[in-house]
């Protein structure tokens, strides 16, 4: 049982964050005068929240001069805590022979913080008292002396935490094996581990509730050493979990001569079902004198020991372990094959990769298949050897060596993979994989590109295709650059290509490669590619300027309805003074005027109000309207301006209603609610028909039946 109350230290920052937030311009926090603070504290005048305050500003300039002040409020319940937090602070002998004294002057809560704050301070001079309070009633002040003594710690603590820990009362006797696992922890650091497994048998050797029982188990393994090892393998056993967890924490911190050693021997000894974890706590040590024991344990029966074994050999791991991870690479067992193909691709040790290429030119089958895929998996450096595998007359083989050279090969060697996946008569599909994959990571993109541009000349269709798939894998601008120049100027097959690939290309970059196919008029796909770009302007993220020169540029070849709505859809999407004024342009194609005029009047309510947008939907040809304003208000919450008259004036024939000024507060005569948003609320009728309307403020007001 811990009873927690704010730290010296929680408070000091808090004053000094405080301070700081009061001159907030300031270099640094005001300095206070002790003598002005200690005045303000022993003033009758003063209130009790400046007192508070005042004991906040001396844990950070106070010292024992403001002692006796700030002893007189510890037994004020109201000011207990900020004094006691300022004592804490202050931390000299006259601040914890004030926090003694108090122990006979207070009771309930206030004597529970005084007894904490003595056992922040460790203070000795406090022991017999605490001692004292451990035979309360209170079972809570009790408690919280148990805990005190024990963060003072030392002999005759010990002694009186040992005589109660038979106390009848559950909630005391835990408090007390918590003091006595404080003490421990104390004697522990003093080098008495003797003395500390002492401390921690006692309390095992108790009554006291599991989390009491878990601290100490780990104490008294922790404490042992290296003889704590028998006690950390009997308690992996343990019904508790808790417990077992502990113990496998200790297995990762437990230190001691030999205690290598010990762990090592201990594996045979542990539970079946902890084996794994316990494995995995050895290999957390990050010491390579487990190796063995994994090694071992990787040629067990057991799929999860083994697994646990190959997975820790990623962290400690060397040269030596290749051997065995290799033969466990051919498993039976799935799982344990993919773990120790795993682990030989992550293991990072200089020797490593020596090691798979020192073993290349004897191996065969299955384990020829296994290195060459490490030999991809780790990039090493190995090209003649796969190039000479490529050849095999074993496909498994073969496939394999294709695979690691899309992973190794550099951009000198291109060429041989285009050769192997343009004129091989074999695996060509498996070549041309490597190809796309090796073309993917080159680091220079522009000259892999043109490799792959110039291979194109002269190869067949098929080729061709495939090597302009592999120029869009690629990705990038000198990928694109590519694109564009097919889509505009290679065969119709090949336009037909690259229009595709340009048109599911996933950045706006692929904007001008398509509005360039798109101008072509003789071009048998611009229309896919106009339809392309449109899906851009539509669809992606770009910034208005952007999205508007698009549009712009789109107004030069679109010139088919179906293309023309998708312009209109877009406008619709991304509302602005600009896109309204494309949609009256798109407007003169008679079979969009009507959907033109509903997508204007889409986009006005959402814009800013002014007359030119009044203008731009005369110019749809919206149709004049009987508007007859009822009543309106303009606000926010209860905080509203009755605007009737203003909007009666400026109402015309007009769906939209102009103000004489585009800021509403201006036009309404001033400001109804400052700092908070606003909106116009209009109740009207529209030719006859009842409406009503809810307008955000300075947006445009378009007030018709469809409101």
């Amino acid at each position: 049982m811990n009873f927690s109350f704010p730290t010296a230290r929680s408070f000091v920052l808090l004053a000094v964050l405080s301070s700081a937030s009061v001159g907030y311009c300031q270099s640094s926090p005001p300095k206070f005068d002790q003598s002005d603070l200690i005045a303000t504290l022993t003033a009758a005048e003063t209130a009790k929240a400046d007192k508070a305050i005042t004991c906040k500003r001396l844990a950070v300039f106070g010292d024992d001069q403001c002692v006796p002040a700030v002893a007189e409020l510890l037994t004020d319940p109201e000011l207990t805590s900020w004094a006691r937090i300022t004592l804490e602070a202050i931390a000299t002998p006259d601040a914890q022979s004030a926090l003694i004294a108090a122990i006979d002057q207070t009771e309930g809560l206030s004597l529970v913080g005084i007894i904490n704050s003595l056992g922040v301070l460790r203070a000795p001079a406090s022991v017999e008292p605490l001692a004292e309070k451990l035979k309360s009633e209170d079972e809570l002040v009790a408690a919280s002396a148990a805990v005190s003594l024990g963060k003072v710690g030392g002999d005759a603590v010990e002694t009186t935490l040992l005589a109660n820990l038979n106390d009848p009362r559950d909630a005391v006797r835990s408090a007390v094996a918590e003091g006595l696992v404080l003490a421990a922890e104390h004697s522990l650091s003093e080098g008495d581990a003797v003395r500390a497994s002492e401390l921690y048998d006692s309390i095992l050797a108790a009554d006291v509730p599991p989390p009491r029982m878990v601290e100490a188990t780990r104490g008294a393994i922790i404490s042992r050493g290296t003889d704590g090892v028998t006690l950390l393998v009997e308690k992996l056993g343990s019904d508790n979990e808790r417990i077992r967890f502990v113990a496998l924490s200790a297995a990762r911190q437990i230190q001691g001569d030999r205690i290598v050693d010990a762990l090592k021997k201990a594996v045979e000894n542990v539970p079946a079902a902890q084996k794994p974890l316990f494995l995995i706590a050895l290999g957390d040590r990050g010491d390579a004198s487990f190796i063995e024991t994994m090694l071992a344990a990787i040629k067990s029966n057991e799929t999860e020991v083994r697994l646990a074994a190959i997975g820790m050999l990623q962290t400690i791991g060397d040269a030596t372990c290749v051997e065995t991870l290799l033969s466990a690479a051919a498993d039976n067992v799935t799982p344990v094959a993919e773990a120790a193909k795993e682990t030989l691709a992550q293991l990072d040790h200089p020797e490593i990769d020596a090691a798979i290429q020192s073993r290349l030119a004897q191996a065969t089958g299955e384990q020829q298949v296994t290195l060459i895929n490490l030999v991809g998996a780790r990039r090493i450096d190995a090209v003649d050897y796969l190039l000479a595998a490529a050849d095999d007359s074993d496909k498994a083989v073969r496939s394999a060596a294709l695979a690691a050279l899309g992973q190794v090969a550099t951009l000198e060697q291109l060429p041989i993979l285009i050769q192997r996946s343009t004129s091989s008569k074999q695996d060509t599909t498996e070549a041309m994989t490597a190809l796309r994959a090796a073309c993917v990571r080159m680091p220079d993109q522009a000259a892999c590109a043109k490799i792959l541009s110039d291979a194109m000349a002269g190869a067949t269709p098929q080729t061709q295709l495939s090597l302009l798939e592999t120029v869009a894998a690629m990705g990038g601008p000198d990928a694109l650059a590519v694109l564009g120049r097919v889509a505009t100027e290679g065969s119709t097959a090949m336009k037909d290509a690259a229009t595709r690939l340009l048109g599911d290309w996933m950045s706006v970059d692929a904007g001008t490669a398509l509005a360039a196919v798109a101008k072509q008029p003789t071009n048998p796909y611009r229309i896919r590619a106009a339809r392309g770009y449109l899906r851009l302007v539509r669809q992606f993220v770009m910034a208005p300027p952007q999205r508007h020169e698009m549009v712009q540029a789109a107004m030069e070849f679109v010139d088919r309805t179906e293309e023309k709505e998708l312009l209109l859809d877009a406008a619709g999407r991304y509302p602005s003074g600009f896109m309204l004024k494309t949609v009256v342009d798109l407007s003169s194609d008679p079979a969009l005027a009507d959907r033109a005029k509903s997508v204007g009047l889409s986009i006005a309510r959402k814009i800013p109000g002014n007359p030119q947008v009044a203008k731009l939907l005369d110019q749809l040809g919206i149709p004049k309207v009987d508007l007859k304003i009822l009543e309106a208000s303009y606000g926010a919450g209860d905080q509203q301006t009755d605007v009737t008259e203003a909007l009666q004036k400026a109402a015309s024939d007009s769906p939209m209603v102009v103000l004489d000024k585009s800021n509403f507060s201006d036009a309404f005569g001033g400001d109804p609610a400052p700092g908070r948003p606003k909106f116009l609320s209009v109740k009207y009728t529209v030719d006859g028909k009842p409406a009503t309307a809810m307008i955000r403020e300075n947006m445009s007001i378009i007030l018709d039946a469809g409101e």
